[in-house]
């Protein structure tokens, strides 16, 4: 099991090995379907989107303005423009829940990092419920729920448990979504509110997956998720960060820097966790300025690598 207490920080690049986008990838999607000019994909959603209550041409107008307004993410479009808040959040949806399925989690997936981490994560817990004494936790700006579903999957099949004990043993794991997931983890038969992980279809599924999204405009730096968040840096002996662009709001908002402030004072003198980071496709200024915003110019081992290849390269886990 995991004896080290391991923070991940989890951005849209981490989840790309399963088939979802990054988040350049979610905003041309929305804008023009997948792949670029795909228009079953949009009719698909316009049909989806009606169903739930939105006419067509508040579809088009949405799309259009997405499309034009220069905006680097289809978050930060929406916290400048909070009145398409409930169409942004059913094209979130639709763009993230259509991908949802076993399939994208393959033993076969290249860098498939899940198998990587779970192998570690059940060295030596010989029960299902012993799984929760890993020391880890996870901060994921996805709203994805590949790795929800990949560890319960993983504690039903490798210890032979009902999906009720399986979806306990998973909400008992720190697991938190900044921005929300598409969906609650109502997995197999577990009982829990939700959705199954399957490929939204039904305007039921995409109304389900879109209610438990939130976006910029709705949180608050002092909002108790981030608070949250500074107490598990300040917890952490290993920070690991991946597949994140260090959005200037978002490093911000989990406030490291101030942890590794306040653990400087002379009279708490805690050192501050070991740093490991990918920073793939990062050009040398883009993994400078990143240092400074989120981690005050604190040293970082870093990886111009996969999430794979960080953590055969630094994880140490116990």
């Amino acid at each position: 099991m995991i004896g080290r207490k391991t923070l991940f920080v989890l951005g849209a690049g981490a989840s790309m090995p399963y088939k979802f986008p990054s988040g350049e990838g979610l905003y041309r999607e929305i804008c023009h379907g997948m792949p670029e000019g795909n228009f079953q994909y949009q009719i698909d959603f316009a049909r989806l989107a009606g169903e739930c209550g939105v006419v067509k041409s508040d579809v088009e107008e949405f799309r259009l303005t997405l499309t034009r307004s220069g905006a680097n993410s289809i978050d930060t479009f929406l916290a400048y423009r909070p009145e398409f808040e409930r169409i942004g959040k059913l094209a979130i949806a639709y763009a993230i829940g259509h991908r949802e399925n076993a399939g994208c989690l393959d033993p076969e997936v290249d860098g498939h990092w899940y198998r990587y981490l779970w192998a570690h994560m059940h060295s030596g817990a010989t029960d299902a419920r012993s799984l929760v004494n890993n020391r880890v936790k996870f901060i994921t700006f996805n709203y994805d729920r590949t790795l929800e579903y990949f560890l319960f999957q993983a504690v039903a099949n490798l210890y032979g448990v009902d999906d009720h004990v399986a979806t306990q043993v998973l909400k008992s794991l720190s697991i938190e979504h900044v921005y929300g997931r598409a969906g609650g983890m109502n997995f197999a038969n577990s009982g829990e509110p939700g959705r199954d992980f399957v490929r939204v279809e039904r305007s039921a599924d995409l109304l389900e997956a879109a209610s438990t999204l939130r976006t910029i405009p709705e949180l608050r730096n002092d909002d108790d998720t981030f608070k949250r968040f500074r107490e598990w840096f300040d917890w952490a002996e290993d920070v690991i960060v991946t597949g994140f662009s260090f959005d200037p709001l978002n490093c911000e908002r989990l406030g490291f820097s101030s942890v590794i402030e306040w653990n400087e004072r002379p009279d708490l003198r805690k050192p501050p966790p070991l740093i490991y980071a990918s920073t793939l496709g990062m050009t040398r200024a883009q993994v400078t300025t990143a240092r400074r915003r989120l981690f005050r110019g604190e040293e970082v081992s870093a990886v111009d690598g996969t999430t794979l290849e960080l953590l055969r390269h630094y994880a140490m886990f116990e």
